[in-house]
């Protein structure tokens, strides 16, 4: 998903209101075209964030895509005796080929 978007109600940064939100998910596919990124980014309290992703044809032609993304983020906090780990990897293909020979 190239876009997470989950917004909060109001009350629930202030301390009241009703325990609502909205979340907005936005898809990433494969591409027909070989296609690679990838992103570094670090932060305050040691934090650190790595993201690589990787699309394309898996099969000549095109007829079979794939993607694969992979994201390691850790970081430290003001409190000593907590800190955050994460690591997430999706790999996605498509259910039916993409224009197949008949």
């Amino acid at each position: 998903m190239p876009k997470f978007c989950a917004v909060p109600p109001a009350g629930m940064l202030r301390g009241s209101g009703n325990p609502s939100g909205t979340v907005n998910l936005v898809r990433k596919r494969p591409t027909r075209e070989f296609q690679g990124a990838a992103m570094i980014t670090a932060g305050s309290w040691d934090a650190q964030r790595y993201v690589a992703d990787l699309s394309g044809p898996l099969a000549e032609g095109g007829a079979i895509r794939g993607r694969m993304i992979a994201v390691h983020d850790d970081k430290d906090s003001f409190q000593d005796s907590r800190m955050s780990a994460r690591m997430c990897f999706m790999a996605r293909w498509p259910r039916t080929w993409v224009n197949a020979p008949r």
